[in-house]
This record gives C-alpha cells, structure tokens and sequence, in this order.
C-alpha cells in the first residue's frame, strides 16, 4: 500500500470515498482508492514494481502527477487553523 501525493498537495476532503480496480488485461493488478482526500494505491502483484501512476492505462489525470510514498508514517489535519484529526499508518509485518 502506497499514499499517492506531490509536494505542495492540497486534500479534497468532500467526504466522498472512492475505489477504483486497477488491471493488465484480465488479471486486477491493484487498486486505488480515495478516503476524505488521502490518495492510496494497492499492489496486488508482489513480483512487480507499481508503475509511475501517468502509465497506467484508464488513471484519472488528476492522479498523474503524483508519485508513490512509502512508508508513510502520519498525516494530520487542521480544521481551519485548529488541529482536527490524524491518521497513523504501521507498516510492520506480523
């Protein structure tokens, strides 16, 4: 799992909650998915490298300028200028 964004990123935080299948052929290959603006990208194909988001055949072009982060380690959000909520993520492997 990988958090989709670019330098300077603002968040779109509509409420809305997207998910979307990524595939080569017949075969899902992965996903991308969108929670409160939080861009995430799933690899189903662990013996491959996720391709740079731009070559990836039918990717909304609002994706493709960002690159792929991980590990990525908290986001936080501000209401205004007020501290509001945050999201961590633990990548360990149990």
């Amino acid at each position: 799992m990988y958090v989709a964004a670019y330098d300077g990123m603002q968040l779109s935080r509509a409420g809305a909650i997207e998910f979307v299948g990524v595939a080569e052929g017949d075969r899902l290959v992965g996903a991308r998915m969108e929670l409160e603006g939080i861009r995430f990208v799933l690899n189903l194909v662990s013996e491959s490298p996720v391709p740079h988001l731009s070559s990836i055949a039918g990717m909304d072009p609002d994706w493709t300028a960002a690159e792929l982060k991980r590990p990525f380690r908290k986001i936080l959000f501000d209401h205004y200028s007020f501290p509001s909520h945050s999201v961590d993520f633990d990548w360990s492997v149990a």
